[in-house]
């Protein structure tokens, strides 16, 4: 049978119409009802995430990398919880390929105690280190639902360790890409099911099981979904799984129609691809109408000819993440609530690739896309003037993603593969038009998820963390300031070689733009140490443990070791015991100018180590004695002194932009934007309207 490529991208996480019998059974779900089942099911999914949680292996799902969800018999999301947003919409394009092809298909059919897997992209997911397994829910000998558990899978058996090669340059270096396939009955997974997927990676009792783990949370989802069952009916189940539909589809629209109409702009910027650097275009128009949103990314960048490329589907499930978190935060996990919401993303575009195109990486610069919506966003809601939507406005977190993915001998002789989240996880958390941002907040994707303690990863991994803290100067600078992420440092110890390589974006451009005067968070490049005697800083009294990537290159400079700066994304490599990998996480932007703080605010985030001296004098122009306490009046005038240089700079926009026009990056930046300055457009031929909202 041949891919359907059709059906698969013709917006199938969308959902179905209703059907009859759907219709009939809403109404056996009364208001009362309604409230006490969705938190029943709402409940379920928490146990469920709790089981994965507690007996997954990999770091990701003990992280919270993971979703629970009920679908309906159609395979529509009636309701998830999430540790990650991300994979709200990801189950349901499976779910309704395997009704399309295999529920009346001879060879196959879809009974009771089916087990699925999936984690192939074109059939829906996202990348393949994200994998779901998925089953049908019968009652009476009629299907009525479906339960799925995902998540992330740091290992695929790809040309690199950590399921995310840099150096892939189409699908068939990514290792294992499974469509929907049934690897179980009787609600067990088969023993030649699991010895194929332990055959495929680096680390075959993580995925067997994980997936077994992920097969125990479904069944637990199935189980309080059957108790719904044996006390209310078959019927009513069916009823309020739809009923979340359709009320949420009301929420959503109803909130989206407060919004005023109109074209919102952001453009944003990668400047890293994989371990090279290139300038990579990321603009957005949101275009609001009545109770409509579309996020049009027309203009983005060509594909590219490595990992970092996406479809459509996946930068939809990406600026879900946000919408859940920020803009639809009280509203069901739900395809309703998404109903009002769309994405265009112009074919040929890195963000809408051809189905050949490698994607492993597309969840390293997808929450750039989600960062430009969610600025767009928040322009829409400022524009209301509703104080009930002004409280919510909020600078999106950070977005420019840091990991090291490894693989080797561990210190105990063992085979091991994965990756590790920690300088993930723990982004800052965006400032709002009320307070600051949250340092070391969450992981883009999760905004209820955590970090593994640094002592779990060295106890597993033949590595230490140098230094695991803060980032100073990390957060952008603003009235109120925006969240710093994690500086972490790993130095191997007990081995003769372990590969790693980090993984990130934005070595030099700042990826996170700020709102209404914010700054952007700052980014840094990689830290790369080989080859190093540590004696001294190990065992000489005088010389400080660095704290942070600030303090290694001063203790690397005191006692001789020689510091490599690279870009974020450091090649994959061997190390051997006293090498050294550092790279400092994703802050967040701040909101408001930097001249309004209050300068107290600055001197406590001096004495924290959030900030440095040179930035509280020199940004945030605040006057400190030699002590580090805060001069007042000094203050104030050097900051009346900053607006009158800031006056006599000043310049009509009318001007400014016609220079500003005039300028182009170097041509070896541009190797990957496409053409300057539009990079899909042909600059002889007109440029194309964004896409309506109708």
């Amino acid at each position: 049978m041949p891919l359907d490529i059709s059906f698969l991208m013709n917006k199938r996480y969308k959902p179905e119409p209703i059907t009859p019998q759907q219709a009939e059974a809403i109404k056996l779900v009364s208001h009362e009802d309604y409230s006490i089942f969705t938190q029943r099911l709402a409940s379920a999914c928490e146990e469920g995430k709790e089981i994965l949680i507690r007996l997954g292996i990999a770091g990701p799902l003990q992280s919270g990398d993971v979703c629970l969800s009920f679908h309906t018999a159609q395979g529509d999301l009636g309701l998830a919880e999430m540790g990650t947003f991300l994979h709200a919409i990801t189950a349901t394009v499976p779910m309704k390929f395997v009704l399309k092809h295999y529920k009346d298909d001879a060879t196959m059919g879809l009974k009771d105690g089916d087990v699925y897997f999936c984690n192939e992209a074109i059939y829906g997911g996202l990348h393949n280190p994200d994998q779901i397994v998925f089953l049908p829910i019968f009652a009476e000998s009629e299907l009525i639902g479906w339960v799925a558990a995902a998540g992330h899978e740091p290992e695929t058996g790809a040309t690199e360790p950590g399921g995310q090669p840099a150096d892939a340059r189409d699908r068939y270096a990514e290792g294992l890409k499974v469509p929907p396939v049934r690897i179980g009955e009787n609600f067990r997974i088969r023993r030649d099911m699991l010895e194929f997927f332990e055959n495929m990676v680096r680390y075959p009792e993580m995925i067997s099981i994980d997936t077994s783990v992920k097969l125990s949370s479904c069944l637990r989802l199935r189980m309080r979904l059957m108790e719904i069952v044996e006390e209310r009916g078959k019927d009513f189940v069916v009823g309020l799984l739809r009923k979340i539909i359709e009320d949420s589809a009301v929420a959503a629209k109803n909130r989206v129609r407060q919004l005023p109409d109109g074209k919102y702009r952001c453009v944003t910027f990668l400047d890293t691809y994989g371990p090279a650097e290139a300038l990579i275009r990321v603009p957005c128009t949101l275009i609001k109408k009545d109770d409509t949103m579309v996020a049009d990314f027309t203009g983005a960048s060509p594909q590219l000819p490595g990992p970092y490329n996406a479809f459509e589907h996946i930068i939809y499930a990406h600026l879900t993440c946000m919408l859940f978190q920020y803009y639809f935060s009280d509203q069901p996990g739900s395809a309703g609530t998404l109903v009002p919401f769309d994405v265009h993303c112009s074919k040929g575009s890195f963000l809408n690739a051809d189905s050949q195109a490698a994607i492993s990486s597309c969840t390293a610069m997808a929450p750039l896309p989600g960062n430009a919506f969610m600025l767009c966003l928040n322009k829409a809601m400022f524009a209301s003037g509703q104080k009930e939507i002004l409280d919510n406005v909020a600078v999106p977190p950070g977005a420019s993603v840091r990991a090291f993915f490894f693989g080797g001998i561990n210190q105990f002789g063992k085979e091991v593969a994965g990756v590790s989240l920690r300088p993930g996880n723990t982004a800052g958390i965006g400032a709002r038009p009320d307070k600051d941002g949250v340092e070391c907040g969450s992981f883009w994707w999760v905004g209820r998820g955590n970090a593994v303690d640094v002592e779990h990863e060295e106890l597993l991994y033949p590595y230490f963390g140098e230094y695991s803290n803060f980032a100073p100067d990390n957060g952008g600078p603003g009235k109120y300031r925006g969240g710093s992420g994690l500086t972490y440092g790993i130095r191997m110890h007990n081995t003769p070689a372990f590969y790693v390589q980090t993984f990130g974006l934005a070595s030099r451009f700042p990826a996170n733009p700020g709102l209404y005067g914010g700054y952007a968070a700052n980014v840094r490049p990689g830290i790369r140490i080989v080859g190093a005697d540590w004696q001294k800083v190990d065992c000489d009294p005088d010389v400080s443990a660095p704290r942070n990537e600030f303090e290694l290159l001063e203790v690397a400079k005191k006692v001789g070791i020689d510091v490599q700066l690279t870009p974020v994304q450091i090649p994959g490599s061997l190390f051997k015991t006293g090498d050294f990998v550092g790279v400092v996480g994703s802050g967040a932007s701040g909101y408001g100018d930097v001249l309004d703080r209050d300068p107290l605010a600055v001197a406590r985030d001096l004495a924290a180590g959030i900030v440095t001296r040179w930035s509280a004098e020199n940004v945030y122009c605040v006057a400190l004695r030699p002590d580090g306490s805060l001069d007042g009046k000094a203050t104030e005038d050097r900051r009346q002194q900053e607006r009158k240089k800031r006056l006599a700079k000043a310049r009509p926009y009318s001007e400014f932009i016609r220079e500003f026009s005039k300028k182009k990056p170097p041509e070896e930046a541009l190797t990957l934007y496409g053409n300057w300055p539009d990079p899909c457009v042909d600059t002889k031929a007109a440029k194309p309207e964004p896409v309506s909202a109708d």
